[in-house]
């Protein structure tokens, strides 16, 4: 500015030259500033992804119990393809492989590697072969920690032995389902099951809920006796061992009532098929095992497994209507149980629509409730046995 107050041009310039300079030199501040802060997010970032890295190699990893049963089994199945002979084995058996042998072959690391909580287990894989296929189970056992549970120990956990009321009996060295509600539902892969009984081995019987397929008569043969084409109550050579046999076999989706899974988890036993008076009071199968169909994988309920269901005290003998009471078994159809009728060529016993033990023409059309048997190692992934809560197979 001049003496006369007057902005000088060079002073003007000046200003302007300085305001830019100073605005730039902001920027280029704060720019230094960010990438300063991202460098030290950024550093931040990769320090912790490192810490995690190390921190995770010399940290076990822990997996779910179900998880390490998925790791036996598929140790166990490398382990017999790398086995043929052992795995032939099962060909004709149920085999187990023990974890150990899976182990020190390298299938697998030992059972403590899978746990960082100090769980001392062991375990083994049951093999079995349906059909053409191999099933594997894993039996895993870490104390209180976890066990994979058997049924049958579930079963007697739930429902202790009682001598009145619903429950479970004592009956023959066998432990036996009776009255009208009781929790022995068991859901199987392709339907659902009702507990019969327990056996001496801890293998546990089972009854289908519903019935398969159409009805069918226990034979319809010509019969040289009668006359006619009524049946012959010979269960070895009857239509309804036949139909038991097509029907556990079928390829039919709409008809499958066993899964291949399902399958693995039973064993073969002899059904009891002997003869039985209306008037016989021993209910303890010891008439009707007197003839016995050898090594069978399903068959019916015998007239003593059906009266030992209920728990009227006057249900003593096949010609006892009070054996329809206090009894989980009676259902709203007609269905045939395995025992025929003591002096008799065309007679066998079924149940009616109201629960009642009949005797019955073996050419009649009923209902079919198959039996089968599961393995005492069977284990449940959960369930209580309720009808709303069934016990869940494995």
């Amino acid at each position: 500015m001049n003496k006369k107050g007057q902005i000088n041009d060079f002073d003007l310039e000046d200003d302007l030259e300085e305001e830019p300079s100073s605005k730039q030199n902001s920027s280029e501040d704060l720019k230094k500033m960010i990438i300063k802060l991202m460098l030290i997010i950024g550093g931040g970032i990769l320090a912790l992804i490192l810490i995690l890295t190390i921190t995770s190699m010399f940290t076990k990893k822990t997996y779910a119990y179900e998880k390490i049963e998925e790791i036996m089994k598929e140790a166990a199945k490398e382990y017999l393809t790398e086995n043929p002979s052992l795995l032939a084995m099962a060909d004709t058996k149920t085999i187990e492989v023990p974890v150990a042998n899976l182990i020190s072959s390298g299938k697998m690391l030992p059972l403590s590697e899978y746990r960082n909580d100090g769980s001392n287990c062991t375990g083994s894989v049951i093999v079995a072969k349906v059909g053409t296929e191999y099933v594997y189970t894993a039996k895993l056992d870490c104390g209180d920690s976890y066990s994979s549970t058997a049924l049958y120990a579930k079963i007697l956990e739930d429902s202790p032995i009682t001598t009145s009321g619903y429950g479970l009996y004592s009956i023959n060295g066998e432990k036996v389902f009776r009255g009208e509600k009781v929790n022995n539902y068991v859901q199987l892969e392709k339907a659902l099951w009702r507990i019969v009984k327990i056996d001496e081995n801890n293998n546990i019987v089972l009854i289908k809920e519903t019935q398969i397929g159409y009805t069918a008569p226990w034979d319809d043969r010509y019969n040289e006796s009668v006359g006619y084409n009524v049946g012959l109550n010979v269960y070895a050579t009857s239509r309804i061992k036949e139909y038991l046999e097509e029907k556990y076999n079928t390829e039919k989706e709409d008809e499958i009532f066993l899964s291949v899974n399902d399958k693995a988890k039973l064993i073969s036993y002899d059904i009891c098929v002997g003869s039985r008076a209306t008037n016989s009071k021993t209910n303890t199968n010891g008439i009707e095992c007197q003839t016995k169909a050898l090594g069978q994988k399903i068959g019916l309920l015998t007239v003593s497994d059906y009266i030992n269901a209920s728990v009227d005290p006057n249900c003593e003998t096949a010609e006892d209507q009070s054996c329809q009471n206090y009894n989980y078994l009676v259902k709203n159809f007609n269905w045939w149980l395995t025992t025929p009728v003591t002096n008799t060529t065309d007679r066998a016993y079924s149940v009616n629509t109201k629960g009642e033990i009949k005797t019955s023409q073996t050419g009649d059309y009923y209902n079919v409730r198959p039996v089968i048997k599961l393995n005492s190692m069977v284990t449940i992934s959960g369930g209580t046995g309720d009808i709303n809560d069934p016990y869940i197979v494995k």
